[in-house]
This record gives structure tokens, C-alpha cells and sequence, in this order.
């Protein structure tokens, strides 16, 4: 049976506007901009130095 956790403690992907519980899945946040995303996002976009696709292009 799924978890359920309160609206106010999710976080919302900045990449696939997705919710996610911090709580139970640690978010991942570019180290310049700080955008935040999900597990699955974070694999995708986020480097080695925890830098997103969008900074690393600036």
C-alpha cells in the first residue's frame, strides 16, 4: 500500500512539474541555479557536479 504524506511537504520537479516527498526521496538541486528536481529528472539533467543542463549551457 502506497505512503501518504501531506500536500504542503511535497516538491514539485522543475523539470516534469511531477510531486515528490523530500522527506522520502532526497530532491536534487542544480548547485547553480537551484532548480530542484526529481530522481528521475536528476539522472537525466544534473552532472557529475550537480549542475543542470540549462547552466551548463549559460
Amino acid at each position: 500500500m502506497g505512503r501518504t504524506v501531506a500536500t504542503h511537504l511535497l516538491s514539485i520537479c522543475d523539470e516534469c512539474e511531477d510531486a515528490f516527498c523530500p522527506t522520502c526521496e532526497a530532491p536534487h538541486t542544480c548547485s547553480k541555479c537551484g532548480r530542484v528536481y526529481c530522481g528521475d529528472c536528476a539522472g537525466k539533467l544534473l552532472d557529475s557536479e550537480n549542475v543542470c543542463d540549462l547552466c551548463r549551457e549559460d
